[in-house]
């Protein structure tokens, strides 16, 4: 098993181990610090580029950093 350590939109944790449920055995999210969106995902090194491609096409969402001109209540309505 490898590990990764990403940091997220605090508000979108649930909402990623929900679609990450939806690929069975694709690997286990586990939360380290909810305040800070700290999480990890742990998974086989054979899962690795679906993985990737899904975490690719989902950055945008769970990015915890503010776009320009975005407000702090757009960004939590994401």
């Amino acid at each position: 098993m490898q590990k990764i350590f990403l940091h997220i939109a605090r508000a979108k944790i649930a909402w990623f181990k929900f679609i990450l449920e939806g690929y069975d055995g694709l690997c286990i999210l586990s939360t380290v610090d909810r305040d800070k969106g700290l999480v990890t995902v742990n998974y086989h090194s054979s899962s690795a580029p679906e993985l990737f491609a899904l975490l690719a096409a989902l950055s945008p969402d769970l990015s915890p950093y503010w776009s320009p001109g975005e407000t702090d209540d757009q960004k939590v309505q994401k």
